[in-house]
């Protein structure tokens, strides 16, 4: 997949608005908002990878 198509501020924003759409319902969701934190980490750490190697490049 060619990384420089990958919209990880978009990706981003709909992780938090998802996480932040359960955490205002205050239901027993723990699972969910391990799940939704997990995928900002690691799209954290593609978006790094992505940066390192886009450097990398030069």
């Amino acid at each position: 997949m060619n990384q420089s198509h990958i919209d990880f501020h978009k990706i981003s924003q709909a992780l938090s608005g998802s996480l932040e759409a359960i955490k205002s319902e205050q239901l027993d969701s723990n699972e969910a908002i391990e799940s939704l934190t997990f995928a900002q980490e690691t799209l954290q750490q593609a978006l790094n990878y992505s940066l390192n190697s886009n450097f990398t490049r030069m």
